[in-house]
């Protein structure tokens, strides 16, 4: 274990939060997911893999309104401030804490929060070897959970490390965030997801890659596949933000052997045009062809996906969806860090 020998700084007279990861050109993928919106962000380099994940969640009908924890060189303990609203958007009742991540040393304490009746809705800061500062932003909250209004600074943490390395974690469009999940050991190492939604029309929290190819390699395929047509229902007057519903239930379909439900999704996936896909939606056409051990298309569609602007990282070279085509020479290959 890494203990804490540390000493650092909170900025004086403000309320500044969150978390580590990189930017647009660095890894971040913007995704919508039907009634959800996530942001998967590619975390940045590391100086050790990080001992754990963490999901900071408020749970339905509730928003994020805030961070506290303790920071010295860098964050090193960090839980969400979560609040219940009514239809009309306002508070409702006291705030709550969700889990802690990171660990338990730190010189000092942050506390930052949005003010009555605004939410969370974009995180950014600095990171190093871990997250080094966090600035929290907050929108106006409207009827049934949507935000009105542009996002405003209401505070940031700093830790007394420098770092160069800033990221971004926001939401888009008229959602509030209800929860952000990452990586941490003894600090908080970095975030990968961003999670916002509608939370008083939402019947279920989020449905995360992570969470689904979990539910797939324990074998609990039915219960996945569910879980995921569910939410598509649910979301289905969001149209065309249904991709990584749909991608998934690839995955899953291709898990359970159906050909006909694989077929359907490659063909919607492959259909679909529209900005700012980033190759996502080849790159489940990749994943789905590997899991029916198709082997060259897979690498084609893989190679395709990059070119279109998916990249490279931590989650890419994990993919259990890929463990078929370890030992094909040209994934092999194609998937040996250069340079």
């Amino acid at each position: 274990m890494r203990k804490h020998s540390l000493d650092g700084e909170v900025e004086a007279g403000t309320n500044r939060p969150l978390r580590g990861a990189t930017g647009p050109r660095s890894g971040l993928r913007a995704l919508s997911l039907a009634v959800l919106h996530l942001v998967f962000t590619t975390p940045p380099a590391m100086a050790q893999a990080p001992s754990g994940t963490f999901i900071l969640e408020c749970g339905e009908e509730n928003v994020l309104m805030g961070i506290h924890g303790r920071v010295g060189l860098w964050i090193d303990q960090l839980e969400g401030w979560c609040i219940q609203i009514d239809g009309a958007g306002r508070w409702l009742g006291t705030p709550f804490t969700t889990m802690r991540a990171g660990g338990s040393g730190g010189i000092g304490p942050y506390d930052l929060r949005c003010p009555s009746g605004e939410a969370l809705y974009k995180l950014e800061g600095t990171s190093g070897r871990y997250v080094n500062s966090i600035k929290l932003f907050c929108i106006k909250l409207a009827s049934d959970g949507h935000v009105t209004g542009g996002a405003i600074e209401r505070g940031a943490v700093r830790g007394g490390m420098a770092a160069l390395d800033r990221w971004t974690q926001t939401c888009s469009g008229d959602q509030p965030a209800m929860a952000v999940s990452g990586f941490d050991g003894d600090y908080v190492d970095a975030f990968f997801t961003t999670v916002c939604a509608y939370p008083v029309i939402l019947k279920r929290l989020w449905v995360s890659q992570t969470q689904v190819s979990g539910l797939g390699r324990l074998g609990r395929l039915h219960q996945s596949r569910r879980l995921l047509e569910e939410v598509l229902a649910e979301g289905g007057a969001i149209g065309a933000d249904d991709l990584i519903l749909r991608g998934e239930i690839g995955v899953v379909a291709a898990l359970q052997g159906d050909l006909r439900t694989v077929e359907d999704m490659d063909r919607r996936l492959r259909e679909l045009d529209r900005p700012f896909l980033n190759g996502l939606n080849t790159e489940y056409r990749a994943r789905m062809a590997a899991l029916l051990g198709r082997k060259e298309d897979a690498f084609r569609l893989l190679q395709q996906a990059t070119t279109e602007g998916y990249g490279f990282g931590l989650e890419r070279h994990q993919a259990f969806e890929y463990l078929s085509l370890r030992g094909y020479p040209p994934f092999d290959e194609f998937m040996r860090p250069k340079g």
